[in-house]
């Protein structure tokens, strides 16, 4: 019988947790990297994507509004309607901006027809270049959640 998924972030606050936590960002960041050296844009993409949208995510859960498992778009959209005087303007374009490049580069890889003539090398250039910004994103997103989680945590305490 299939349980329901529980809420990873309901979990007990325990050593072991957190030592997991920072296990596997370690890892992924450690991907991330190996992505981005040996070309794997996609991959690298979609590292980024899945990094992004937990710290988001964790912000979220902090302020009290998120659900498990939610979307970098999802997260990113509902800090803006809920929270919009904390997500600086300028994080929120850039993400956007990431967002559109992010849906170029993993949707368009395979797609073709009369209106769609982009060059293979092209298609390339767009997911390096989305790769490459992301990975900058990441930084400067989880700097930002981990500011405002220190704020949150101060004013909680």
């Amino acid at each position: 019988m299939a349980t329901k998924r529980q809420n990873y972030r309901h979990l007990p606050h325990t050593w072991e947790i957190g030592r997991m936590r920072y296990d596997l960002y370690r890892r992924s960041h450690r991907r991330l990297n190996k992505a981005l050296r040996h070309g794997f844009w996609l991959e690298a993409i979609a590292i980024e994507e899945a990094i992004i949208a937990d710290r988001l995510e964790s912000l979220l859960y902090a302020l009290g509004t998120t659900d498990s498992m939610a979307t970098l778009n999802q997260s990113r959209n509902k800090l803006w309607k809920h929270h919009r005087d904390l997500l600086p303007h300028d994080i929120n374009e850039k993400l956007t901006k990431w967002w559109s490049g992010r849906n170029f580069a993993l949707h368009m890889i395979v797609k073709y027809g009369n209106d769609i003539e982009y060059s293979w090398t092209y298609r390339l250039q767009k997911a390096r270049e989305c790769a490459r910004s992301g990975d900058l994103l990441v930084s400067e997103v989880s700097k930002f959640v981990s500011r405002e989680l220190r704020k949150i945590k101060r004013n909680n305490v």
